[in-house]
């Protein structure tokens, strides 16, 4: 109204404030944890993984008697808390199918995008902690996804989030909410992984699948 009124384009000032103030600060710290080790370095190669994975007791007697062994590649959509809740769901019911044996066990790897990599994180979790009973799985899965993973993260949407780019002023914004309703989420296994440096939640022991 007062652009119109006055013939000032408030709004192209507006924006070259912001764009000056983008240049000098960083609105969106982004937090990190010092491991003191590199992460990635450690990492083995397709190779060395695919030996350690099939060298595996279980895997490795039934490849020698001349069985078909499955092998399971995992590959998630997103689509937010709903897909991870449906990834997760399904990886849980699929873990508990066959009494005596783990459908985690045929599973080479889990990849996937935005809510399904969170779903296939949250199965993870579980097979990480052992001993883990799976018939609990899809409880656990169910309790972490129940948890509102929207307000919260919405709150800071449609609050600070609006205005930093015209101030210069450091405070939590979305994604940082988003990490916190996660970490902070119900159920007893899987918020406490979300809540870890990288290189305490992978494994690469020839139980685990490739996340």
């Amino acid at each position: 109204y007062f652009g119109i009124r006055l013939r000032v384009k408030f709004g192209l000032i507006i924006l070259l404030w912001a764009i000056f103030l983008g240049r000098c600060s960083d609105p969106y710290e982004v937090r990190v944890h010092e491991t003191g080790q590199d992460v990635y370095a450690q990492r083995p190669s397709v190779d060395t993984f695919l030996n350690r994975w099939f060298m595996h007791p279980d895997r490795k007697e039934m490849i020698l008697k001349g069985n078909n062994y499955p092998v399971y590649l995992v590959m998630c959509d997103g689509g937010a808390s709903k897909s991870g809740y449906w990834v997760a769901s399904v990886l849980s019911k699929l873990e508990k199918e066959k009494p005596g044996e783990r459908f985690s066990s045929h599973v080479l790897s889990l990849a996937g995008a935005s809510g399904g990599s969170v779903g296939n994180a949250a199965f993870y979790a579980m097979l990480r902690e052992s001993p883990h009973p799976r018939d609990s799985f899809f409880i656990e899965s169910r309790r972490f996804f129940d948890t509102d993973l929207l307000s919260h993260t919405l709150s800071h949407y449609l609050g600070l989030d609006l205005v930093r780019h015209l101030f210069p002023f450091r405070a939590t914004d979305r994604a940082a909410a988003l990490e916190e309703s996660m970490e902070t989420a119900r159920g007893d296994v899987i918020h406490h992984y979300f809540s870890k440096p990288l290189n305490q939640v992978l494994g690469y022991s020839r139980k685990l699948p490739l996340l």
